[in-house]
């Protein structure tokens, strides 16, 4: 049996024929189609069955979104068959197309960005691109006081953790400061330090699946850069998770 055609919506995206919607986003303009939104957004099926503008055919106007971000998850929405085209190897950008899909409620979209990283970040050397401290801050600061616990949390969580033990002491500090202010991404540190724990006890070299490229560090030296950190009442959450952290290490 041949193979069907593929399905390719792009070019009523770049022309705007048969448009019924527009999408405003600062000074560009999205000629879109009720019907794929819908398909592919939980957001824009609640917005265009409810709200005036839809029903009188005016633009929605996004002033907070990035547009190339905007771009590339629209270009999931009308990809048909066809591939995703957008950057799988920008870490960043990843990070914002899976904020703004959550944002839009387009789950499959969520979905796809997610298996993109996990296949990607495989190795120290990437966990590393993925343990920058803006890229830490912008995932757990989506992810909130730990109630947003997903693939993307659990993923840049145990690469933050891996890079925290592998890496030069500024580096460290700089981790080490962002799970200060971010309760999930210091519970995550903690879930993988009592899993490093049980590997050592195994006498395991792996406390995860990372792609063979994670060896134990020095739990010594990695348990003063902990005791190095000071807490306040800020990140009075955090500085219990950690806390926690070092209390086991010290059991090793």
């Amino acid at each position: 049996m041949a193979n069907l055609p593929s399905i390719d919506y792009r070019e009523l995206l770049q022309t705007g024929e048969f448009s019924d919607f527009t999408i405003k986003c600062h000074a560009e303009s999205f000629p879109v189609h009720k019907a794929i939104l819908c398909q592919n957004s939980a957001y824009f099926a609640t917005l265009l069955r409810s709200s005036f503008k839809a029903r009188y055919h005016l633009p929605v106007m996004f002033t907070d979104i990035d547009c190339d971000v905007l771009k590339h998850l629209l270009d999931y929405f009308y990809r048909g068959t066809t591939d995703w085209k957008y950057p799988r190897e920008d870490i960043m950008m990843n990070v914002r197309l899976w904020i703004l899909a959550d944002r839009f409620q387009a789950y499959p979209a969520m979905v796809a960005v997610e298996r993109n990283l996990v296949r990607y970040i495989d190795c120290q050397r990437k966990m590393a691109a993925a343990a920058k401290p803006d890229v830490l801050n912008l995932v757990f600061s989506h992810a909130g006081d730990g109630k947003k616990i997903s693939a993307m949390t659990t993923l840049f969580g145990f690469s933050a953790w891996v890079t925290s033990c592998t890496s030069t002491a500024e580096i460290r500090s700089n981790i080490d400061a962002v799970a200060f202010n971010h309760q999930s991404l210091a519970s995550m540190m903690f879930y993988y330090a009592r899993h490093q724990i049980n590997a050592a006890n195994r006498n395991i070299n792996k406390p995860g699946s990372s792609g063979g490229c994670f060896e134990i560090p020095d739990t010594a030296s990695r348990l003063r850069q902990f005791d190095q950190l000071s807490w306040n009442s800020t990140g009075f959450g955090a500085a219990v998770q950690l806390t926690k952290i070092k209390d086991m290490w010290k059991k090793i």
